[in-house]
């Protein structure tokens, strides 16, 4: 509940018998009022005004809380897995491996450190791979796309930053798909985007791997899977795909880069209507067959 600065003030002076504030004066009150509250704000900030959030991480083990915190109090979780966090202390880190800093970079925190003369930095282990998650709400699904990539070349980190995860909202990707999908970018260059797999919906579903690259005519008919293969094909879903950034800096890319067509133009997603450009400008995009995504409909309950 709150309470005035003069309900305050009148209460005091009631218990000081001074209520006609001949011994101490109103403003002579409100010094002292000031300087207590910032005397408790000073002890317990922290405890106050707590706040909980999730926070991207950058690459790396030092990380930072936001811009507008004052200092960190504690990590319980990760986001995507639930899995707890637990606190150490950095000198049991370096104590159990001296080179932890430069351990493989993972999406999920194990353990995380803290030095309270730097109380709005702090250090995770594993080391971070980075991953940034950036929500597009309510445009169509092209514009959306367009727009969002568009917003993330105009920032000037995140435009430095080497791949762009798409990821909808009825796809269900596993828990260390980012990470095999860097792994597989990794092994193959040539390969502008790679996707998980995952099918339309409904029953006789077709894997989301459109168009045989090696017929002369371009196509999107769809490609049948093979297990434990990187699949190159001439289009992929927008799912689960992870991208180099750097093809969305190359001018002679059509924009926008991602349209859904219904009209005098013809019908088409907005997926593959990138990837008729694209592959104009020789950007290849494949599907990683070991990433199986779920594809979640809700009229049916089902992930398909």
């Amino acid at each position: 509940m709150a309470v005035s600065v003069e309900t305050v003030i009148n209460n005091v002076a009631r218990t000081l018998l001074d209520t006609a504030f001949r011994t101490w004066s109103r403003a002579e009150h409100v010094a002292n009022l000031n300087v207590a509250q910032r005397l408790i704000c000073g002890d317990y900030k922290l405890d106050a005004y707590p706040k909980r959030e999730f926070v991207a991480l950058v690459a790396g083990i030092a990380q930072d809380i936001p811009a507008e915190g004052t200092a960190l109090i504690d990590i319980t979780d990760n986001e995507v897995s639930q899995r707890s966090v637990t606190q150490t202390d950095l000198a049991i880190l370096q104590e159990e491996n001296r080179f932890w800093p430069r351990g493989t970079q993972q999406t999920e925190v194990e353990n995380y450190a803290a030095d309270p003369r730097t109380p709005r930095k702090f250090y995770v282990f594993p080391p971070n791979n980075g991953v940034a998650r950036i929500l597009a709400l309510g445009q169509e699904v092209g514009e959306a796309y367009t727009n969002t990539i568009t917003e993330v070349l105009a920032h000037p980190d995140l435009r430095e930053w080497e791949y762009i995860l798409t990821v909808e909202h009825d796809n269900v990707p596993p828990p260390d798909g980012v990470i095999r999908l860097i792994a597989a970018m990794d092994k193959h260059p040539e390969y502008a985007c790679i996707g998980g797999l995952y099918y339309t919906k409904g029953e006789g579903g077709v894997a989301q791997i459109w168009g045989d690259p090696t017929d002369p005519v371009l196509n999107f008919r769809p490609l049948p899977p093979k297990a434990g293969e990187v699949v190159e094909c001439c289009g992929t879903g927008m799912g689960f795909n992870l991208w180099r950034l750097s093809m969305f800096k190359d001018e002679r890319l059509r924009r926008p880069w991602f349209k859904t067509l219904a009209g005098r133009e013809g019908v088409g997603t907005q997926d593959l209507y990138f990837w008729g450009d694209a592959r104009k400008h020789g950007y290849r995009g494949a599907i990683d067959c070991d990433v199986l995504v779920g594809h979640y409909s809700p009229a049916e309950d089902i992930v398909w």
